[in-house]
């Protein structure tokens, strides 16, 4: 994957957190301006406040459903990643899945980093670097002698 790709992946990954707090803002600020101002007098018809307020309303919706389709596609675009991956094993792949459906927003920034912007270990220079879900055949661990398996001697009888 291109490295423009992966930053505009993450950004896209990083969205849904950015907006729900910008959502928690702008929200909050209306009810607590309102709150503080009660005795304010309602717009009268032809004031910029009455006509800016449902287009305002209106593009913070577009927003919210925007993003509520960019969070769904996100989900099946990870699904899909994760099945394709070799760097997990079946365990993991399961793992990433039940995070994926239950905790999405935190989930997906933290595979977004872990297995798409970092470099996975086979293609990194440095062959001792081994990141999180990979791991290096026993074939290809340090030594001949790691490869090698001697049973332990079996216990003695003391009756």
């Amino acid at each position: 994957m291109k490295k423009s790709t992966k930053i505009w992946l993450g950004i896209a990954t990083i969205w849904p957190i950015v907006y729900m707090l910008l959502f928690f803002v702008v929200i909050f600020s209306v009810v607590i301006v309102g709150a503080f101002n009660p005795d304010s007098p309602a717009p009268v018809d032809n004031s910029p406040a009455s006509i800016l307020f449902p287009i305002g309303f209106m593009g913070f919706f577009v927003l919210h459903m925007l993003t509520i389709m960019g969070m769904l596609a996100l989900t099946v675009f990870y699904v899909i990643r994760v099945f394709k991956t070799e760097q997990l094993d079946q365990n993991m792949k399961i793992m990433w899945m039940l995070l994926f459906f239950f905790m999405g927003m935190i989930a997906q920034p933290l595979f977004w980093y872990l297995y798409i912007w970092r470099e996975a270990p086979g293609s990194s220079k440095d062959p001792q670097l081994v990141g999180p879900g990979w791991q290096r055949p026993l074939a290809e661990a340090g030594s001949p002698r790691e490869a090698e398996y001697f049973s332990p001697r079996p216990p003695p009888d003391w009756r």
